[in-house]
């Protein structure tokens, strides 16, 4: 579908820079570290726990060490530690996954693609987290459809958690798959209600397809979520002007620092 609005000048000068696509935010991703660019931080799914593995006791004490340098932000050394561990075990996806991870929080998506696809090769219909990872490396690395896959099963597996949805709608989202996009963010406001950027990415996606009252909600809510919000001002002085409400577009902008 092609969607088309047509305001003032204002408006015109002002649209490019709120639809753009879809980044992520940057509330804490995956373990320490977001992700995209404006990530959740992923709560521990409700559901079947994550997999574990018997780890060979010869091999106990340096996944422990990796472990605590890991939660220590020593990622160089929990990294050499874990690569040392799966050079001797590689069926260990635990360990992988741990790995992948530390990956991630370096962007070395590819990296961390791998070791999430080795745990979820040993465990496909337990490991959601993996799936949901391999989800955000994934929408990093611009492989869109692969990101709305993975999300979609780790949904399927557990379907109680806001980002998974969140991140599939931002998937959406870059595809203009409008329709579906709107739908993830809902669900994932009404799974958690107190993300800013959800309610900014379905704003930005209202205005797309000219729902202006409907944005109008979105990016006060928002702002309520979080005070100062300068993106949700800049698109809602948009929708503002759209509606003819030149007074209130201004204060808008000058509440975003324009």
């Amino acid at each position: 579908m092609r969607y088309r609005l047509v305001v003032v000048s204002i408006v015109a000068a002002a649209l490019t820079s709120a639809q753009e696509s879809p980044k992520i935010a940057k509330p804490d991703p995956p373990a320490a570290k977001p992700a995209p660019k404006a990530a959740l931080t992923p709560t521990r799914p409700k559901g079947p726990a994550s997999p574990t593995i018997e780890i060979p006791e010869e091999l106990r004490s340096k996944v422990s060490i990796a472990g605590q340098h890991a939660r220590s932000n020593q990622a160089a050394e929990a990294l050499a530690l874990y690569t040392e561990v799966l050079s001797a075990s590689p069926n260990l996806f635990t360990v992988a996954f741990e790995r992948g991870k530390l990956y991630q929080e370096a962007k070395d998506y590819p990296k961390a693609i791998a070791d999430f696809t080795t745990a979820i090769n040993f465990r496909p219909m337990e490991y959601f987290e993996a799936y949901f990872r391999r989800c955000i490396a994934y929408y990093e690395t611009g492989d869109h459809t692969r990101a709305i896959a993975d999300c979609s099963k780790a949904i399927e597996i557990n379907p109680t958690i806001a980002e998974y949805y969140y991140y599939r709608g931002l998937a959406f989202s870059t595809l203009r798959a409008w329709d579906k996009a709107a739908a993830d963010l809902i669900a994932a406001n009404e799974l958690n209600n107190d993300n800013a950027d959800a309610h900014l990415q379905l704003a930005r996606i209202y205005l797309q397809t000219e729902q202006l009252i409907g944005s109008l909600r979105e990016y006060t809510v928002a702002l309520q979520k979080r005070p100062g919000f300068s993106e949700a001002y800049k698109g809602r002085s948009i929708v503002k002007a759209a509606l003819g409400d030149s007074l209130g577009s201004q204060e808008d902008l000058s509440k975003a620092g324009e």
